[in-house]
């Protein structure tokens, strides 16, 4: 059974709604499938170090679903700063600590929003810092992107898969 949610993990929030808020933890990276259903419990908090726990609940998931989890946390402050973690049930394996902010009331001064905007990629051909600087320089509320994640092209064709090995 794969119960690994700390390694090869993608931690992210997806559009981050006023309340609730949709976490996401997608953890398929080439793994076995699983004969039962991995229990996870998972934790909003207002601080980096999860001990200001705002809201919190227990998700299961299974490689039918790509151990994919989506849930979505309530009780949450508008235009405000979340950090959540999931953790395997009854265990100490956890993924790394996420982070996402709600969007702004419609009375809120929104003047200094900056935003991050992408749009398709082509994997052969990438340099995928650039998704993450903006995040990790902490320059940003919000990321946006735009259209395909990511463009896949057969061999000999523009963007040759081999190139990557």
């Amino acid at each position: 059974m794969f119960d690994d949610v700390k390694d090869n993990a993608t931690v992210e929030g997806t559009v981050p709604l006023y309340n609730p808020v949709p976490i996401y933890n997608d953890t398929d990276e080439h793994k076995p499938p699983s004969k039962s259903p991995i229990c996870l419990n998972w934790a909003v908090a207002s601080d980096k170090a999860m001990s200001q726990v705002i809201s919190k609940g227990t998700a299961y998931t299974s490689s039918d679903i790509d151990y994919t989890v989506k849930v979505e946390a309530t009780d949450l402050q508008a235009f405000t700063t979340y950090y959540y973690q999931f953790t395997v049930c009854q265990s100490n394996k956890k993924s790394i600590v996420g982070r996402t902010k709600t969007t702004p009331n419609a009375n809120d001064d929104t003047s200094a929003v900056n935003l991050a905007v992408y749009s398709c990629s082509n994997f052969p051909f990438g340099f995928f810092n650039a998704y993450g600087n903006p995040v990790r320089k902490n320059s940003v509320d919000y990321v946006i992107h735009l259209g395909d994640f990511i463009y896949e092209y057969a061999n000999g064709e523009y963007g040759w898969g081999d190139s990557i090995g």
